[in-house]
């Protein structure tokens, strides 16, 4: 591990941060911690403002430091790092929060994306990543309140004026604290409704009638219906905080990844892929692979015939790059093209098709973020035509 670290804090820029970034680093180990002063150098653009061996001493700290970001290992004696966690976002400003753990079970992930942390990392294989992660967490929720600073002045519900400080503080927050509780105080108790179904399942199901174990499957797959609603609400709240960073980007060469995952993963299907000629875009890679990869996927569950079959190409109209992603699927009716962008919105009943109805508003999402857009047309029986534009590369 320390090997790694090193080679993580040689990697970073040799020009120190002005000013620099300041963290509170939280974890029961005095080893992690050591390695991490090493890592979170001012060297490196760092100052380790103070440590904390528990959650109490990480959440007292952090009211008489007030770092730019907390480092928290999740498994601390005491208060805990998901307690920490909560306590801190709480405060105003909300500092960016990573999140560690030795653990490598999805779940652990899952939780820790979902309790408001900026990031996470398992110890065991990620932690040489540590300089880069603390670097990108605070820059988004720099970002994002620079993003809210520059809106200005807005008219208030009264009709009267309020300025950017109101807004940072009270509709940040709000949003802030939303994402917890959807992430938190929802998930929570339905994970408990999860866990406790699942060993009724397990220990009395056997001695149940037909009927009893039809109303537990019921409870059961409401339980992970609801989970994955919260889970794409917290991805789609998040989405709209995010800063795109757009750059010149050939679409060719990024088509490749997105394919090669879309196929892995409905490797159930009979799929074919024709790609034509694709432009360059100015547009954020990682966004861009995301609707991408979401469109693709739509267009091969949607599908019903023997061999899906998907057409991309693209061209420059002007200033505007046009992607477009046809497809031989279900089609979508006139009348239900638009309603298809709505969060949560199923045009397909959950026995026919998976899903929770998200995946083209998070797109929409995502494209209008770079300044671009999303609209599809289906005509009747002949498939689906998403039409994705953006910003052409200057020159």
């Amino acid at each position: 591990m320390a090997t790694a670290l090193a080679k993580s804090a040689g990697a970073a820029p040799s020009t120190p941060v002005d000013p620099p970034i300041r963290v509170l680093f939280a974890d029961d180990s005095a080893a992690i911690r050591t390695l991490a002063r090493y890592v979170l150098s001012a060297q490196h653009g760092f100052e380790i403002v103070a440590e904390a061996a528990t959650g109490n001493e990480a959440v007292s700290l952090y009211d008489v430091h007030r770092p730019d970001c907390v480092v928290l290992d999740i498994a601390m004696p005491g208060m805990d790092g998901w307690e920490a966690c909560a306590h801190i976002r709480s405060r105003y400003p909300a500092p960016a929060v990573v999140m560690l753990s030795g653990s490598t079970d999805e779940r652990v992930t899952e939780r820790a994306l979902s309790s408001g942390a900026e990031a996470y990392l398992d110890k065991g294989s990620q932690l040489a990543r540590l300089a880069e992660t603390v670097r990108r967490a605070v820059e988004s929720v720099r970002e994002a309140v620079d993003r809210s600073r520059q809106i200005g002045v807005v008219g208030s519900a009264s009709g009267g004026l309020r300025s950017v400080a109101t807004i940072t503080e009270t509709d940040m927050d709000e949003l802030r604290r939303l994402e917890y509780t959807v992430g938190h105080d929802l998930t929570e108790p339905l994970r408990v409704i999860s866990g406790f179904t699942s060993l009724l399942e397990e220990r009395y199901a056997a001695g149940m009638d037909a009927s009893g174990q039809t109303f537990l499957r019921h409870v059961s797959e409401a339980s992970d219906r609801m989970q994955a609603m919260l889970d794409e609400f917290l991805v789609y709240a998040r989405a709209g905080r995010m800063k795109p960073s757009p750059q010149v980007i050939d679409v060719a060469d990024l088509i490749g990844t997105v394919v090669e995952g879309v196929t892995a993963e409905a490797a159930d299907r009979s799929v074919r892929i024709d790609i034509g000629a694709l432009p360059r875009a100015f547009a954020d890679p990682t966004m861009l692979k995301s609707v991408l990869q979401q469109i693709l996927l739509n267009a091969i569950r949607f599908n019903t015939a023997a061999m899906a079959t998907v057409r991309l190409e693209g061209w420059v109209e002007g200033k505007t790059t046009v992607i477009t992603v046809t497809d031989n699927g279900i089609g979508i009716a006139p009348a239900a093209q638009e309603r298809a962008f709505d969060l949560f919105r199923r045009l397909n009943t959950r026995e026919e098709y998976p899903g929770v109805g998200a995946g083209l508003a998070l797109c929409r999402r995502l494209m209008q973020a770079q300044g671009g857009g999303v609209t599809l047309a289906s005509p009747t029986g002949e498939g689906t035509t998403v039409t994705l534009t953006m910003p052409a590369p200057a020159g």
